[in-house]
Protein backbone atom coordinates (compact mmCIF):
# COMPACT_ATOMS: atom_id res chain seq x y z
CA UNK A 1 0.00 0.00 0.00
CA UNK A 2 3.08 2.66 0.85
CA UNK A 3 4.15 2.02 -2.63
CA UNK A 4 0.69 3.49 -4.15
CA UNK A 5 1.32 6.67 -2.24
CA UNK A 6 4.73 7.18 -3.34
CA UNK A 7 3.54 7.03 -7.11
CA UNK A 8 0.95 9.97 -6.07
CA UNK A 9 2.12 13.33 -7.89
CA UNK A 10 0.78 16.89 -6.53
CA UNK A 11 -0.92 18.62 -9.52
CA UNK A 12 -1.22 22.47 -8.98
CA UNK A 13 -4.53 23.92 -9.21
CA UNK A 14 -4.44 27.53 -10.34
CA UNK A 15 -7.80 30.19 -10.32
CA UNK A 16 -6.82 32.93 -12.89
CA UNK A 17 -9.89 35.13 -13.51
CA UNK A 18 -8.73 35.77 -17.38
CA UNK A 19 -12.77 35.18 -18.97
CA UNK A 20 -15.16 37.45 -18.53
CA UNK A 21 -18.11 35.11 -18.58
CA UNK A 22 -19.93 33.33 -15.66
CA UNK A 23 -21.08 29.86 -15.23
CA UNK A 24 -24.70 29.31 -13.97
CA UNK A 25 -25.69 25.54 -13.46
CA UNK A 26 -28.98 24.61 -15.11
CA UNK A 27 -31.24 22.01 -13.34
CA UNK A 28 -34.01 20.37 -15.52
CA UNK A 29 -36.30 18.06 -14.02
CA UNK A 30 -36.84 15.35 -16.13
CA UNK A 31 -34.36 14.87 -19.10
CA UNK A 32 -33.42 17.37 -21.99
CA UNK A 33 -33.40 16.57 -25.99
CA UNK A 34 -32.43 18.19 -28.85
CA UNK A 35 -32.00 17.78 -32.23
CA UNK A 36 -29.90 19.58 -34.93
CA UNK A 37 -29.67 19.16 -38.73
CA UNK A 38 -26.81 17.28 -40.19
CA UNK A 39 -26.72 19.94 -43.32
CA UNK A 40 -24.37 17.32 -45.30
CA UNK A 41 -27.04 14.13 -45.43
CA UNK A 42 -30.42 16.05 -44.46
CA UNK A 43 -30.60 13.91 -41.28
CA UNK A 44 -31.58 15.12 -38.12
CA UNK A 45 -29.64 14.16 -35.14
CA UNK A 46 -31.25 13.95 -31.73
CA UNK A 47 -28.74 14.69 -28.62
CA UNK A 48 -29.88 11.36 -27.42
CA UNK A 49 -27.92 9.23 -29.92
CA UNK A 50 -24.72 11.81 -30.49
CA UNK A 51 -22.14 13.35 -28.03
CA UNK A 52 -21.10 15.42 -30.68
CA UNK A 53 -23.31 18.97 -29.89
CA UNK A 54 -20.35 21.36 -28.87
CA UNK A 55 -21.41 24.94 -29.37
CA UNK A 56 -25.15 23.54 -30.19
CA UNK A 57 -27.62 26.10 -28.74
CA UNK A 58 -30.37 24.68 -27.18
CA UNK A 59 -32.70 27.76 -27.02
CA UNK A 60 -33.25 31.48 -25.58
CA UNK A 61 -32.59 32.62 -22.09
CA UNK A 62 -35.16 35.19 -21.11
CA UNK A 63 -34.69 37.92 -18.48
CA UNK A 64 -31.39 36.73 -17.70
CA UNK A 65 -29.66 39.90 -18.12
CA UNK A 66 -31.30 41.73 -15.36
CA UNK A 67 -29.88 38.90 -13.12
CA UNK A 68 -26.48 39.37 -14.67
CA UNK A 69 -26.63 43.29 -14.21
CA UNK A 70 -27.29 42.55 -10.52
CA UNK A 71 -24.45 40.58 -10.59
CA UNK A 72 -22.05 43.03 -12.01
CA UNK A 73 -23.46 46.18 -10.15
CA UNK A 74 -20.39 47.42 -8.14
CA UNK A 75 -22.78 49.74 -5.46
CA UNK A 76 -24.63 46.48 -4.79
CA UNK A 77 -23.33 45.62 -1.52
CA UNK A 78 -23.89 41.65 -1.80
CA UNK A 79 -24.85 41.29 -5.70
CA UNK A 80 -25.31 37.32 -5.11
CA UNK A 81 -28.79 38.29 -2.62
CA UNK A 82 -29.73 40.85 -5.07
CA UNK A 83 -29.50 38.61 -8.13
CA UNK A 84 -31.89 36.10 -6.09
CA UNK A 85 -33.96 38.89 -5.25
CA UNK A 86 -33.78 39.99 -8.94
CA UNK A 87 -34.93 36.76 -10.42
CA UNK A 88 -38.29 36.77 -7.92
CA UNK A 89 -39.41 39.97 -10.01
CA UNK A 90 -38.10 38.76 -13.13
CA UNK A 91 -39.25 35.42 -14.16
CA UNK A 92 -36.65 33.28 -15.92
CA UNK A 93 -37.56 31.87 -19.12
CA UNK A 94 -35.84 29.16 -21.23
CA UNK A 95 -37.92 28.69 -24.63
CA UNK A 96 -36.53 25.36 -26.65
CA UNK A 97 -38.44 25.09 -29.56
CA UNK A 98 -42.15 25.84 -28.98
CA UNK A 99 -41.55 25.13 -25.47
CA UNK A 100 -41.23 27.52 -22.54
CA UNK A 101 -39.62 26.57 -19.23
CA UNK A 102 -39.51 29.06 -16.05
CA UNK A 103 -36.77 29.08 -13.91
CA UNK A 104 -35.66 30.66 -10.85
CA UNK A 105 -32.09 31.16 -9.77
CA UNK A 106 -31.16 29.27 -6.72
CA UNK A 107 -27.83 29.50 -4.73
CA UNK A 108 -25.70 26.19 -4.65
CA UNK A 109 -24.93 25.33 -0.81
CA UNK A 110 -21.23 24.73 -2.00
CA UNK A 111 -19.81 26.51 -5.00
CA UNK A 112 -18.91 24.16 -7.73
CA UNK A 113 -15.74 24.48 -9.27
CA UNK A 114 -15.18 24.00 -13.35
CA UNK A 115 -11.46 23.16 -13.63
CA UNK A 116 -9.89 22.77 -17.37
CA UNK A 117 -6.25 20.77 -18.23
CA UNK A 118 -3.79 23.78 -18.84
CA UNK A 119 -1.37 21.64 -20.64
CA UNK A 120 -0.70 22.63 -24.47
CA UNK A 121 0.91 19.59 -25.16
CA UNK A 122 1.62 16.23 -23.87
CA UNK A 123 5.12 16.70 -23.47
CA UNK A 124 5.09 19.10 -20.64
CA UNK A 125 6.49 16.94 -17.88
CA UNK A 126 4.80 19.34 -15.09
CA UNK A 127 1.43 19.98 -15.76
CA UNK A 128 -1.40 22.32 -13.63
CA UNK A 129 -4.60 22.42 -13.64
CA UNK A 130 -6.74 25.70 -14.23
CA UNK A 131 -9.93 26.89 -11.93
CA UNK A 132 -12.26 27.93 -14.95
CA UNK A 133 -14.70 29.23 -12.51
CA UNK A 134 -16.92 29.43 -9.52
CA UNK A 135 -19.96 28.36 -9.78
CA UNK A 136 -22.46 29.63 -7.03
CA UNK A 137 -25.66 29.53 -8.43
CA UNK A 138 -28.11 27.22 -10.70
CA UNK A 139 -31.09 28.19 -12.16
CA UNK A 140 -33.67 25.36 -11.45
CA UNK A 141 -36.47 24.32 -14.18
CA UNK A 142 -39.47 22.94 -11.84
CA UNK A 143 -42.55 22.56 -13.99
CA UNK A 144 -43.86 21.10 -16.79
CA UNK A 145 -43.18 23.04 -20.39
CA UNK A 146 -45.63 25.30 -21.56
CA UNK A 147 -46.62 26.15 -25.30
CA UNK A 148 -45.34 29.08 -26.59
CA UNK A 149 -45.44 30.45 -30.31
Amino acid sequence: MSKNIEELTTIPIIYSKQHKERLVLLEFQGSLSISKLNTETGEIINSENNDDFNDTAIGQLNNFDKISQCLKNPEIVNPMESAIQCSKNHQIELKVGYHKLIGKLVRLEKPLAVIQNSSETQEEDKSHLNIYDIIHFKLVFESRPLFSS
